[in-house]
């Protein structure tokens, strides 16, 4: 829980372009210790520590670390709070094993079964076919061999995916005489046509068939996952689900509200809501606000086409009820029918693009003078580094990522983990956006740390229109972490020493 003490001085070194002092008088160097003086949930002083003491009348608690860096909380500005919950009750095989080869994979599947106990659930986290050798996957029938009798789920590591044998398909209600929901892609086999057990786009649905959860997700398992998160310095956590729902805001209140040792919550709308019943703006002294209207366009290539109509549509409801929008795209093809549409508008509605991961220059300027952010995933380069290798031709790669161009064209961005589709720290994150981006990924592309520390602080709170937050300055909130190591050279080697949200010590080792 955290500490009672509602007045925190703390002293510590300050890293470039991530605070400003309150007195100009008395200027310290950028990288000299600093003190921040945070009164309730607010700092009212950043300068020189003697003078930051000055501050306090009654008890406070001194957190002096001079020999660590002081940093802005960061900002995850994309993560999906419940599957990842839901993933620390399944097997991660990225965490249990080493080598995703076929041979591996499958002992790892036969061993994992045979613990399973009355027909259980085996559910397996983390798979992706393209980080293996000729896209190999198991099918429906190679399942069955290793679990006849029970019902075993493989989810793809996009959260997007995944695969079934038999058992768990015929608890789901589906067979090889079902046709696909709209949106929904069930793998056949070419010669049969029978269902080989990979499906696109039906997760929820599917998770509701296998998984008895009384509430939206198991609150320990939840409680557990944000506490990481804290520990990592995360102190604002944007939930990204397509498909959230109201029972979903008052469920993440709830929790909020009885633990002040969580991250603040911004939860994005679903298309559901338009036309109907939204969120609150805000709750809970603002620690669980309403974020952006989340719409995901389902990239396979006829049916962008057949949609084009119904997405207009969707913007245009948007603008009458005065949302903005945060739109997921993996295309080039996508992107460019997004800015289309931008360009025949006036209103600013798209705020952030999700993804995104290769743009040619010309379409970074539309998205730069459109005043849109590109939200991205660093740690995907180095967790999934084979697979875009292998899926990424040579044009593609020299736009891949491109956020030195994206920075020097004065375009804005934001970091975040996409979780639980990455398992990294926001600190190994800044790493693979800086100095251990992967020399195979469009390499010259890499930023500096300090920009990279921006897009996962102040650039996150602009992007997801966080007043107050992401900074360290007079009157913004106190949402502050400790990092010890040296930050400026070695990110992924620092550590996360403690974790401050609305002025409260939450998180400390």
């Amino acid at each position: 829980m955290a500490t009672p003490t509602k007045n925190i001085l703390i002293i510590a070194k300050g890293v470039p372009e991530t605070f400003e002092l309150t007195s100009k008088k008395s200027p310290v160097g950028t990288l000299s210790i600093i003190g921040i003086a945070c009164i309730n949930d607010t700092i009212a002083f950043v300068g020189k520590p003697a003078e930051a003491k000055e501050f306090f009348h009654d008890e406070f608690l001194l957190i002096d670390r001079s020999d660590s860096y002081v940093l802005p909380g960061f900002i995850d500005s994309h993560s999906h709070s419940f599957a990842s919950a839901k993933v620390m009750k399944s097997l991660d095989f990225r965490i249990k094993l080493n080598s995703p080869n076929k041979s591996d994979f499958l002992k790892f599947l036969r061993n994992e079964n045979k613990k399973i106990k009355n027909k259980g659930l085996l559910r397996i986290t983390g798979f992706d076919e393209l980080l293996n050798d000729n896209n190999w996957y198991p099918s429906r029938h190679v399942l069955d061999i290793i679990a006849p009798d029970n019902p075993l789920q493989i989810i793809h590591r996009t959260g997007h995916a995944c695969i079934l044998n038999s058992k768990a398909l015929e608890l789901c209600h589906i067979n090889d005489f079902v046709y696909e929901p709209k949106g929904v892609f069930f793998n056949r086999n070419l010669d049969t046509g029978s269902l080989d057990g990979y499906i696109i786009g039906m997760n929820d649905e599917i998770d509701n068939f296998l998984i008895n959860y009384s509430n939206p997700i198991d609150k320990n398992n939840l409680l557990e996952w944000f506490h990481s998160q804290v520990a990592n310095g995360i102190t604002s956590i944007v939930h990204a689900d397509f498909n959230s729902e109201l029972k979903d805001w008052h469920y993440l209140f709830k929790l909020v509200k009885e633990n002040d040792s969580i991250p603040n919550i911004i939860m994005m709308e679903s298309v559901k809501s338009i036309e109907g019943e939204r969120f609150p703006k805000h709750d809970v002294g603002s620690r669980i606000k309403r974020g952006h209207t989340k719409i995901m366009v389902k990239e396979f290539e006829s049916i962008i086409e057949d949609n084009l109509k119904e997405l207009n549509e969707l913007f245009h409801k948007c603008i009458l009820e005065d949302r903005k929008v945060a739109i997921h795209i993996t295309t080039q093809n996508t992107l460019k029918i997004v800015l289309d549409f931008i360009n025949t508008i006036d209103q600013k509605i798209i705020r952030r693009i999700e993804h995104a991961p290769v743009i040619e220059p010309g379409i970074i300027k539309k998205i730069a003078s459109a005043g849109v952010y590109i939200v991205a995933q660093p740690a995907m380069m180095i967790e999934a580094n084979k697979k875009y290798e292998r899926a990424i031709n040579q044009n593609e790669l020299n736009n891949f990522h491109p956020w030195k161009t994206v920075l020097e064209l004065n375009g804005f961005l934001a970091f975040s983990s996409d979780s639980p589709v990455t398992l990294s720290s926001p600190l190994q994150s800044i790493a693979a956006a800086s100095n251990l981006r992967p020399k195979n990924l469009n390499y010259e592309q890499r930023i500096s740390i300090v920009d990279a520390i921006k897009a996962w602080t102040i650039n996150g709170a602009l992007a997801n229109e966080m007043n107050y937050y992401g900074y360290i300055k007079k009157g913004f909130i106190a949402d502050i972490i400790i990092v010890k190591g040296e930050i400026l050279s070695n990110p992924e080697k620092c550590e996360v020493i403690a974790s401050v949200i609305s002025g409260k010590l939450v998180y400390s080792c």
